[in-house]
Formats: C-alpha cells, structure tokens, sequence
C-alpha cells in the first residue's frame, strides 16, 4: 500500500517481477510515479513481469515514457505463467489506475503489454476495471508476423502491435469494463495491428487453446490510429486490431451499446481466425471529448446506465482525473488559488501578484511562475519565483570623537571598510596613530550601523626618551631610599 505517496522523477520499473505465494496474491495499491523514464525487454511502470496472479488497484503513472525494443505496457509488461507453480483460479485484476504516458515498443498496451495465461493447465482470467488511459503510443516492428512456438517464456509475435488496454492477449478471459482510453497510437510500420482496446489476439498458449473469452463492457475511445507517413489512412479496430493466423480455437468477442468510439473501423480490424464469434454493439459517436456521448467533465454522465456498468463505478475521486487540479502556492506552502480544469486548458494565474516577506539580506520581486500552465494535463502544483535583491543599508562614518565623516549606502554583506576621507597619521610629543581600518576586522554590513576608525598606536622618539627618563628617575629615587634607611639603622 502507497498510501497515496508520490515516487518523482522514476527510472526503473517498481518491481522487475511478482510472484504470489499459495495464499497471497501481490498487491499494489494507492501509489503514484511521476515522470518516469522506464526501459527494457519487458518494460513497464509498475511490474515488468507478473507471473500468475497481480492485483493492481489505485496506481496512478503521470507523466514520461516507456520504451522497449520487445513488449512495453504502462502498468505491466507482461503477465504469464510460472514453471512448476500450480495455482487455482489465477486472476490479474487492475482497477481504477491511471496512466498518463508515451508508450513506444514492438509490442505496446497501454495497461498491459502481453498477457498469457498465468499458469499452467489453468484458465486465467484478467480484469481491467475503471482504467483510464491518456497514451500516446508509438509501434515499431516488422511487418512479417512470426510464431516462437509453444515456449510461453517467448515473445509470440514480432509484428507491430499497439492497443490502448492491451498489446497482445493470450489469456483464457480479458473483462475490460468502463475503460476510457484517449490519445493516439502510431505506426511506423505499415501493416501493424491496432486496436482501440486490444492490439491482437496472439496465438494461444498450448495450456488453454480451445478457446478465447473476451468482453468489452461500457467502455470508451476517443482518438485516432493511423500510419505515421499517411495519416488519412486509418489502420486500427474499433475493439481489436488483428487476431493471429495460426489460432485455430474460437475466439468469443462480446461489445455491448455502452461502448462507444470516434472510429468508423470494423470491431477486428485483421481477421485471420476462422474461428470466431463476434457480438458487438459497439456505437459510433461523432461528439467531441467532453461533449455527448463523451461527457466526461460532468458527473451526472458517469452515473448514466446507458453509458456505464454501474456494479462497477467510477468513484468521485476517479471522476476528477477528467479534471486537473491546478495549484499555485508559495515555496513555504502557502495556497495563493487552486482550481479544477478540464484536460488540456490553460489556467489563469492569481489576479494579484504575490510578495514574498524581506530578509535582512534580501528583498524579494516576484518574477513569474516555475511552470508554463498554457495546456494542463495532470494535476500540478506551481510555485511562484522570486528574484532576490540585495538590500542596501546606510553605513554611518564617524571619527574617534563621534565627528560624523561621511554616509554611505552599501549592499548588505559588504565590508563596512570603505575608502572615507580621513586623517591617516596624527600625533603628539608622545604617540604617533596611525590609520588602520574602520569597523572591526572583517566586520560586514548587516544593517543600518555606525562604524569607527581603527588606529594603530606608536610611541614617538621623545616619548621613548621621556619614558626612559622617568624610569631612570623611579629607579634613582629607590636607590636613595634605600640607602637612607641603611644610615638610619
């Protein structure tokens, strides 16, 4: 449990794999990454590699990227079986998560990269409940598809595949249920399978092959899918991009009216299975995002049983990741204006610009803001900056006799020993002064103060020789006395 805790400026994945004991499943929960920077075979935010059972649930990924030259999924990387490990009923849930990302990879979901079965004789089922994805994801790879055979520790395809949920499944049950997916996925190589949710059915493991079950229940795509060097040509599924050519069991797809996309597509973009029963009701809107039948920014639209599967909920928290909160504050934490926007509008910065109290060194001028809040796209905390300018303090300049010299006004921190005119020797019969310095040595301006010369003091020649004569004279003087008081005796 993260305990909404916030991991900043993220480099590798959170776990490199999970494995559940024989009576608990891994479980992470509550958590947000921010600006990740994650890479590798299986790449991922959160679990590169699930083996058999995850459960995922309030993990929030905002912002940066995950690259692969293999398979890359924002949440996981991939979800598979592990050898010698039986486990009864193996379920990978991932519910209410967020993710906010570039994606670029072979293979590449924005939830999961590639799901297979968790174990092996077993049937695996995978729910992906209330995810909301805002993906930009980019596929690269070869055109030619390829079968690695039955070793489920293997890539089976090679091919470019992107889906907003899921790059390719393998597993026995796939629920995505009231999933939001925005954003683009991208080509760069021509015939790549795209799919609104899915990007391919791959070819099913040797444990459960008989058949596929997947349901797409109250979901929505609002986005385009295209070839990068022709973006009229639209090369994705509304549901699924393609299904592998080597699949002989039956696939069973399920869409019903709650779904709902901008694309005009087929349900399966590339059919390449003879064996597959298709029930989709999928509807076709033509409303922009945040309007219709993509109303996101109004809560009422989230209760709606014609949109939404209401045994599932989007919760009031979930409902605000449509709307960002955007804060401007003071270093010290001090709120100065905080409101909701919707995504991707800009922000008006507080109508009275903040101060910042002086110090003795500095007084502060407010120079703008620490972020451009032109296009907000997750919650945001700005924070106002001040240019320090240092004060200046008047330095009063006297004589030994407090005879004012001179003022000056210097920079706080400066040495108070300035160039002031005055007498740099005096003396008398008996002491010569000279000047030294004014103010105490190393003595700097820390204020509004009065500093005095320092004068070093020599005795003169004739003070030397008075000196010495007194002293003889002292000298003298006792010896007579002392030789008074011999005679008396």
């Amino acid at each position: 449990d993260g305990h909404s805790y916030l991991l900043y400026e993220f480099m590798p994945g959170l776990f490199g794999y999970t494995l559940p004991s024989s009576d608990n499943v891994p479980t992470v929960k509550n958590l947000t990454l921010e600006n990740v920077e994650i890479s590798g075979s299986y790449a991922a935010a959160v679990v590169s590699r699930a083996y058999v059972a995850l459960n995922l649930e309030n993990v929030k990924v905002m912002g940066g990227t995950v690259t692969s030259s293999g398979t890359a999924g924002g949440l996981v990387g991939r979800i598979e079986g592990y050898t010698n490990l039986t486990y009864s009923d193996p379920v990978v849930n991932i519910k209410d998560c967020y993710t906010v990302l570039n994606i670029s990879a072979n293979i590449a979901g924005g939830a999961v990269g590639y799901a297979t079965n968790g174990t092996y004789g077993k049937e695996t089922t995978l729910n992906i409940i209330n995810y909301l994805g805002k993906n930009n994801i980019n596929v690269i790879g070869l055109e030619k598809e390829t079968d690695a055979g039955t070793d489920v520790s293997y890539p089976t395809y090679y091919k470019a595949i992107g889906g907003h949920v899921v790059g390719v499944t393998a597993i026995k049950n796939l629920n995505i249920i009231n999933t939001i997916v925005l954003g683009d996925i991208v080509s760069y190589t021509k015939g790549a399978y795209m799919g609104a949710y899915i990007g391919a059915i791959g070819s099913i493991d040797p444990f459960v092959a008989n058949s596929v079950n997947i349901s797409v229940d109250a979901c929505k795509h609002v986005g385009a899918m295209y070839y990068v060097f022709n973006k009229d040509l639209v090369v994705g599924g509304t549901i699924v991009g393609g299904t592998h050519a080597s699949y002989v069991g039956m696939v069973n797809l399920s869409v019903n009216d709650k779904t709902f996309t901008n694309q005009t597509t087929a349900a399966i973009y590339y059919n390449n299975s003879t064996s597959i029963s298709v029930s989709s009701q999928s509807s076709v809107s033509e409303d922009e995002k945040g309007t219709g039948d993509f109303d996101f920014n109004n809560e009422e639209y989230f209760a709606d049983e014609n949109y939404f599967n209401l045994n599932y909920a989007w919760s009031e928290e979930n409902i605000k990741r449509f709307g960002f909160v955007v804060t401007f504050m003071l270093e010290d934490g001090t709120i100065l204006k905080q409101q909701i926007v919707k995504d991707g509008a800009s922000v008006e910065a507080p109508a009275t610009n903040p101060t910042k109290e002086s110090t003795a060194a500095y007084d502060f001028v407010f120079a703008g803001y620490d972020k451009d809040f032109s296009a907000i796209y997750k919650d945001t905390t700005i924070y106002a900056v001040f240019e320090p300018i240092v004060r200046e303090y008047e330095v009063s300049y006297e004589d030994e006799n407090g005879n004012l010299l001179a003022v000056m006004k210097l920079d706080f921190g400066a040495s108070v020993d300035q160039d002031i005119k005055i007498e740099k020797e005096k003396s008398n019969l008996f002491v010569k002064y000279t000047f030294v310095r004014f103010g105490e040595k190393g003595q700097t301006v820390a204020g509004d103060m009065t500093v005095k010369p320092v004068y070093k003091t020599e005795i003169t020649t004739f003070g030397v020789i008075v000196i010495v004569a007194l002293i003889s004279s002292v000298i003298i003087s006792l010896y007579v006395l002392s030789k008074k008081r011999q005679y008396v005796r």
